[in-house]
């Protein structure tokens, strides 16, 4: 009778193990954090430029586009998570200092930035010393691991050589973090030729501290 008692036991130990497997596999997907992505396609599309026209220099000198008028500040603040408080602000502006007077487009300067609007609304960077703007393509990654910092630049034409930043033009997405650790992005498209930033586009996981794709609609 000993055998017939062990091969039952044996037989009882293999079903409850099964049935704690199958639990497994049940009640597994229910815990996994599931994201959810809030995206906003802004129509009209906001649209920054801090100039009424561009053209050349009247001296002949250069041949390069400068902005008219040659000082001029604007800004757009936007409210990502809707909640009626603005997380980020992009800043415009132009200016004139005279540094050259057989170069005179060099004296005319141009910034294009963004800034978070509370101390936890971050911006993705490519590097910490200058600020600069990390520009992503479709479907790059935004996570926890990228540099964040609160304010960066987007594009900067700076008489001083070391302060340009002229990478970027066409369509591109800036990574960002808002205040309560939602990861999303910032789609935009910088035309410097006329000195004109649109904004087109916005998404963000909903998830705390979750990832999402530059681009990700859901």
């Amino acid at each position: 009778m000993r055998p017939l008692y062990l091969t039952f036991g044996l037989i009882s130990v293999i079903i409850i193990s099964c049935n704690k497997d199958a639990d497994v596999e049940l009640t597994e997907p229910d815990n996994e954090l599931k994201s959810t992505i809030f995206y906003q396609d802004l129509s009209p599309d906001l649209t920054l430029s801090p100039v009424d026209s561009v053209g050349t220099h009247p001296s002949g000198l250069c041949l390069e586009i400068i902005p008219f008028p040659s000082d001029s500040t604007v800004t757009v603040d936007l409210d990502i998570n809707q909640n009626g408080i603005d997380d980020f602000r992009f800043t415009y502006s132009t200016f004139y200092e005279w540094v050259s007077a057989s170069n005179p487009c060099s004296n005319f300067n141009s910034k294009l930035e963004i800034s978070g609007l509370t101390v936890e609304n971050k911006i993705m960077i490519a590097n910490e010393d200058m600020n600069e703007i990390s520009v992503l393509e479709s479907g790059e990654l935004i996570s926890t691991d990228n540099l964040f910092s609160d304010n960066a630049i987007i594009y900067r034409d700076y008489a001083q050589a070391f302060l340009y930043f002229g990478d970027f033009t066409g369509e591109g997405f800036i990574g960002i973090k808002l205040e309560g650790g939602e990861l999303g992005w910032i789609k935009l498209n910088f035309q410097k030729g006329s000195f004109t930033c649109t904004i087109m586009a916005y998404g963000y996981n909903e998830t705390i501290n979750s990832q999402i794709t530059a681009g990700q609609m859901e």
